[in-house]
């Protein structure tokens, strides 16, 4: 079963390069690489002893959460056109907390993550609490992501991107035994296209059945990673969940 409130963020504190801190502070990733694949006509429990019985010792290392997520883009969806186009540096911006998907947000993220291929951080600026409701417009969520940034270019960045996207999944995670990979597997994926002003009251939703792995790695050990990948009999893939998310509402076509 999934948790509805483990909050534990998983996060590596750092030096932030060219971004200043937030009025509460700026968090950021270790460069790592990811593999992701896509399960079809595969049950949960298929994919879990795949995943325990592959190299390198998998296990199980906490309780499954349930993971949310708000995507935003340009007007001119400057971050999907980049990703669908196959260009090497880019990157993703979005909003994501854990546990219920609406009510009293006491801890969540705006995050960054900057692409490279396969290699890949992200920065992450913690928010401040708010309420997801009926009455959450675009410009209520902008203004609150303003008053928390204290980052001029960032700042800039954001007023010119609008939420696009809602995405939410339960995630299991697990570790090798030698702690150098981490693979999550992600299921009951929800996606909800933000049609309007208001985030949750214009939005129409869809359920995946599909089963989503990530494996994740330092990019020293990309070639053992291979021999992991190798052994599952899993679709590679380098959509994101935001394109694929947008590709099940057929946003695309275009």
């Amino acid at each position: 079963m999934c948790s509805e409130t483990d909050l534990n963020y998983n996060v590596i504190l750092s030096n932030t390069d060219n971004f200043e801190s937030g009025i509460r502070s700026c968090i950021s990733d270790e460069l790592r690489f990811e593999r992701k694949f896509f399960v079809k006509d595969l049950s949960l429990e298929a994919v879990d002893l795949i995943v325990k019985i592959c190299p390198f010792g998998f296990y199980e290392i906490h309780q499954p959460r349930y993971v949310n997520s708000i995507y935003f883009d340009t007007h001119n969806l400057t971050f999907m056109n980049d990703n669908i186009s196959g260009i090497s540096n880019r990157k993703k911006l979005r909003i994501r907390w854990y546990g219920d998907a609406e009510g009293l947000i006491k801890e969540s993220v705006l995050e960054i993550k900057l692409k490279d291929g396969l290699a890949g951080y992200k920065k992450r600026f913690l928010l401040p609490q708010f309420n997801i409701d009926e009455e959450l417009t675009d410009n209520r969520l902008s203004k609150i992501l303003y008053s928390s940034i204290n980052n001029r270019r960032l700042n800039i960045e954001l007023q010119s991107v609008i939420p696009v996207l809602i995405c939410r999944y339960c995630r299991r995670y697990y570790q090798s035994s030698d702690n150098q990979f981490r693979i999550t597997i992600d299921k009951n994926i929800n996606y909800q296209l933000i049609l309007g002003q208001k985030i949750l009251g214009s939005s129409i939703s869809e359920n995946i059945t599909d089963i989503v792995v990530e494996l994740k790695y330092p990019p020293e050990l990309d070639k053992l990673a291979a021999v992991i990948s190798n052994n599952f009999p899993f679709r590679m893939t380098k959509n994101s969940k935001y394109i694929s998310g947008l590709e099940r509402f057929t946003y695309l076509n275009f």
